[in-house]
């Protein structure tokens, strides 16, 4: 295997060479049934430990981009085509980040719109206290962003379709650093923190009153003014 460019530390060393093996997959430069080099191949050719060679071939097995054959070494899968829905952790590109909130807008306004149409007395009390969650550690002088999160999660598990529990789930732990990073950035402008609880508030009130629409339009609005903050794209 002639040798690939060293990685840098940008992300952990064994996502960034995930990703490098993955994008040689879908691009078919590593072809179904093609046999990966060995560990000891990929890790002198990346300059990585042989560990995070495993690690990097592990993320492919779970994504179902490998197949393991004992004795015989990974193999790309027989499609060559991913089964699991997948983005990386750690800190996010710009790029990517406005993408994602993109991603988010469309459905968490659609989660809210369904939470407005079928919560009940125990998920509106739920989004009402992961509100005064947020309420409470603006108060305190934190950045309140595990309550930011409790608040849109306990919407989500509103809408009474556990796709979208799990959805926001999976979507939460992945832009935990997105959320924190949109938080600091809040705390630094006068204003912006009883803002975003106003955008909030918002979104909780037109889910109690089962205006769907309202609640859609409100949660939309919310996020696509957080992607403002982030400096990610136009205002709502």
């Amino acid at each position: 295997m002639r040798q690939a460019a060293p990685l840098a530390p940008r992300q952990p060393l064994a996502d960034e060479l995930a990703g490098r093996l993955r994008e040689s997959i879908v691009t078919g430069a590593l072809k179904p049934g093609d046999r990966l080099p060995t560990e000891n191949a990929l890790a002198r050719s990346y300059g990585v430990s042989r560990a995070v060679v495993r690690e990097a071939i592990s993320k492919l097995k779970y994504d179902g981009l490998v197949d393991s054959r004992q004795g015989l070494g990974a193999f790309v899968g027989a499609t060559g085509q991913g089964t699991t829905f997948r983005i990386a952790g750690g800190a996010l590109a710009r790029d990517d980040l406005a993408l994602i909130f993109e991603l988010r807008t469309t459905v968490e306004a659609e989660a809210a719109a369904l939470a407005a149409e079928r919560h009940g007395a125990a998920e509106l009390a739920a989004i009402g206290a992961a509100l005064a969650g947020i309420q409470q550690a603006l108060d305190a002088g934190e950045d309140g962003a595990e309550a930011d999160a409790g608040f849109h999660m306990a919407i989500a598990r509103a809408a009474k379709n556990h796709y979208f529990d799990e959805f926001m789930t999976f979507l939460s732990a992945r832009i935990r650093t997105s959320i924190a990073v949109a938080r600091d950035n809040t705390a630094r402008h006068a204003g912006w923190g009883a803002r975003v609880q106003a955008e909030h508030a918002a979104v909780s009130e037109a889910i109690a009153r089962r205006d769907a629409a309202a609640a859609r339009a409100a949660m939309r609005s919310h996020l696509v003014n957080a992607a403002v903050r982030l400096g990610l794209g136009p205002a709502a």
